[in-house]
């Protein structure tokens, strides 16, 4: 979205944490600050049978999960299951969960902590920037 908006001359507005893509659309280099890991967040509920909800033995709002991922490391984060993890480099296929293994547990920390400061970083920023005075709301 961020993309389009820059190409078309709108604003791109503060909640949208993605970035335009159009440094690239010219063969450009990557901005010095660009990012270089993935997030993403799924929610896995089926509402209207709980079919999901059934399988997996889990209450409606455990069925969702957070991923971080880099260049060697995929870290899976369930709110009602084990987590999971994944050394792409040894592993490009995702058939092994390296999640418990003791030699890990450092990486599985690290990924933890940085998919915990990225989603606190993107909570619900709708009005984040938006402070309310005697003299009403005041938008940065």
């Amino acid at each position: 979205m961020p993309t389009i908006l820059e190409a078309i001359g709108a604003p791109v507005p503060h909640q949208l944490d993605g970035r335009s893509l159009v440094p690239f659309l010219d063969g450009g280099p990557a901005p010095e600050d660009w990012r270089r890991t993935v997030h993403w967040e799924f929610d896995f509920r089926d509402v209207a049978s709980g079919r999901a909800q059934q399988a997996l033995g889990l209450p409606l709002n455990a069925c969702n999960l957070a991923v971080i991922r880099d260049d060697r490391y995929k870290y899976v984060h369930f709110t009602g299951l084990p987590s999971l993890l994944f050394d792409l480099k040894l592993d490009p296929g995702e058939l092994r969960d390296v999640a418990d293994d003791p030699d890990y547990r450092h990486v599985r920390l690290e990924c933890a902590e940085r998919l915990l400061a990225w989603r606190a970083h993107n909570l619900d920023r709708m009005l984040t920037h938006t402070e309310l005075t005697e003299d009403g709301p005041v938008t940065a």
